[in-house]
C-alpha cells in the first residue's frame, strides 16, 4: 500500500468516526446548535493534541484528559484556574513542544539507562 493511499485510508477512517461521534452527541442531546462546533471546541481539541503530543495515537487522548480536568475540574478547587491554564499551556508549548506522552517516555527511557 502506498503512502498516499494509506493517508487516504486514514483521513476516511477518521471522517467516519467523527460522524459516528457526532451523530451519537446529536441522538444523546437531541439539539444540534453551531456553538457545538464554534472556535472555542476547535481551538480546544487543537491544545489538547498540542499537549499530548500528534507523534503518537496516545497523544490527543491523554491532551484531552488534561484539558478536560483543567477545564471542568481545577475551577471547583482554585478561584483562578484559567490564568492558571494559559500560563501552563504557554510554558508548556515552549518547553515541551512534543508533548506529555514524548516527553515522558523520554524520561522513562533517561531513567533506565
Amino acid at each position: 500500500m502506498t503512502r498516499g493511499r494509506l493517508k487516504a485510508l486514514g483521513l476516511v477512517v477518521a471522517g467516519a468516526i467523527a460522524g459516528v461521534g457526532g451523530a451519537l452527541q446529536a441522538y444523546s442531546i437531541r439539539f444540534v446548535s453551531t456553538n457545538d462546533v464554534g472556535v472555542a471546541r476547535s481551538v480546544e481539541a487543537f491544545v489538547s493534541v498540542l499537549i499530548g503530543g500528534a507523534s503518537t495515537l496516545l497523544g490527543p487522548v491523554v491532551g484531552a484528559m488534561v484539558v478536560l480536568f483543567v477545564e471542568r475540574v481545577m475551577p471547583s478547587y482554585i478561584a483562578f484556574a484559567k490564568r492558571c491554564w494559559a500560563f501552563s499551556s504557554f510554558i508548556f508549548v515552549l518547553a515541551a513542544r512534543q508533548g506529555i506522552v514524548r516527553s515522558g517516555s523520554r524520561g522513562v527511557r533517561a531513567g533506565r539507562a
